[in-house]
């Protein structure tokens, strides 16, 4: 669970995407491990950017970015299960 003590919000505009970062996060319940992978230059330029804006960390952005992805394949992947489903009733 993550506790928000102040919220922003920042437009990125390569992505279209409308981000709300807290300035200060707590993870009282989440275990999280070190991973390491490399970025483009320029994707480590706009999120620099975007932090400096929001005043969240870089590796903030990154984690909600991966939270966002995973989000949206799994609704993606339960509304295609859900569409076969359908067709196949229709059958």
């Amino acid at each position: 669970m993550v506790y928000p003590t102040s919220v922003s919000l920042a437009f990125c505009p390569s992505t279209k995407i409308l981000l709300t970062c807290p300035y200060v996060l707590t993870y009282p319940d989440a275990i999280m491990k070190r991973l390491q992978f490399y970025l483009r230059t320029s994707q480590i330029k706009r999120l620099k950017a975007i932090a400096k804006l929001t005043g969240a960390p870089v590796a903030e952005l990154v984690r909600r970015a991966v939270d966002e992805f995973i989000q949206r394949r799994k609704a993606a992947q339960e509304s295609n299960h859900h569409g076969e489903t359908e067709e196949q009733g229709n059958e």
